[in-house]
C-alpha cells in the first residue's frame, strides 16, 4: 500500500516537473510569435498595403498551391507506405522507418542544399528531368519537392500511428462486407 502510494507520488512529481519544463518551450514559441504579431500590428496600414501588393498575393498563392501539391503527393505515396509499415513486420523495417524520419532531423538549410545538388540543372535527377522539360531550379516543382521532403515524414508517421490504432479485424470485416453478395454470380 505504502509502496504504491510512494510510486504514485513519484509519478506526480515527474508529471509536474515535465509540465513545468514544457511550459518553457510553449512560452518560447508564444513570445516569438507574439513579438512578430506585435511588431506587425504597430503599423497596420503598412501591413494592409503589403497584403494588397500583387507580388505578395502571388507569393501567398504559390505557397498555398505548392503546399497543397506536396500534401497530395505525400498522401498518394505516403499512405500505402504508412499502411505497410503499420501492418507488417519484416527485416529492415526499422531502417526504412529511420530513412523516412531523416528529413525531420536535418536542418532545413542543409536539406535545401542537398535537394539543390540533386535537382539542379546538372544534378543527378535534375539533368535527365531537364531534358524531359521538367525544371526544378527556380520553378514551382522545386518548391513542391522542398516542401515534400521536409513534410512527408510527418504525414507518414501520423498515418502509420493512425493505422496502428485500427483493429485489423475491422479491416477484415470491411473486406468481407465489400465482397460480392452472390458468389455464384461472381464465379460466372
Amino acid at each position: 500500500m505504502f509502496a504504491a502510494l510512494a510510486l504514485r507520488m513519484k509519478r506526480e512529481k515527474i508529471f509536474i516537473l515535465s509540465l513545468f519544463l514544457g511550459i518553457f518551450l510553449v512560452a518560447f514559441v508564444c513570445i516569438a510569435l507574439g513579438n512578430m504579431f506585435y511588431t506587425q500590428a504597430k503599423d497596420i496600414s503598412a501591413l494592409i498595403e503589403a497584403a494588397k501588393d500583387a507580388n505578395v498575393l502571388k507569393a501567398i498563392w504559390i505557397s498555398i498551391s505548392a503546399a497543397s501539391t506536396a500534401t497530395l503527393i505525400a498522401f498518394i505515396f505516403g499512405t500505402p507506405l504508412a499502411y505497410f509499415l503499420a501492418r507488417k513486420e519484416f527485416f529492415g523495417k526499422s531502417i526504412i522507418e529511420g530513412i523516412v524520419d531523416v528529413p525531420l532531423m536535418i536542418p532545413h538549410i542543409v536539406a535545401g542544399i542537398a535537394l539543390y545538388a540533386v535537382f539542379m540543372r546538372y544534378g543527378v535527377l535534375g539533368a535527365p528531368l531537364q531534358r524531359l522539360g521538367l525544371a526544378f531550379q527556380d520553378a514551382f516543382a522545386g518548391i513542391v519537392v522542398a516542401m515534400l521532403f521536409v513534410s512527408f515524414p510527418l504525414f507518414v508517421d501520423a498515418a502509420k500511428e493512425g493505422f496502428k490504432q485500427v483493429d485489423p479485424r475491422f479491416e477484415n470485416g470491411l473486406l468481407a462486407l465489400s465482397a460480392p453478395r452472390n458468389c455464384e454470380h461472381s464465379l460466372k
